[in-house]
């Protein structure tokens, strides 16, 4: 992908990060957006990279593994993982655009 577009395509994601804190996991505008920045780190990192595996690896929900215990609301979950993901984008524009 040319690294501009793709840089401009990755902040708009970042950018679309602050209105989703209003809402929640569940929310069909944060599914889109989840389901396009992976679609889109894949496409600019390709399908098995480690920012669209770091990617899956956020958590947006508490765990309800037996022996996990999460003392985190599941708002404060959810804002945790916005948080990483942002830090994985702002990571993601610096390497396409350096």
């Amino acid at each position: 992908m040319y690294e501009p577009l793709a840089g401009r395509m990755l902040r708009k994601k970042i950018e679309a990060i602050e209105p989703l804190k209003r809402l929640s996991c569940h929310n069909i505008l944060f599914v889109d957006w989840h389901k396009e920045t992976q679609q889109l780190l894949a496409t600019v990192f390709g399908e098995y990279s480690l920012e669209v595996a770091r990617f899956k690896k956020i958590r947006f929900k508490p765990r309800s593994a037996e022996g996990f215990s999460d003392t985190r609301t599941p708002k404060e979950v959810f804002l945790h993982g916005l948080e990483q993901a942002k830090a994985l984008l702002l990571d993601a524009v610096g390497k396409v655009e350096s």
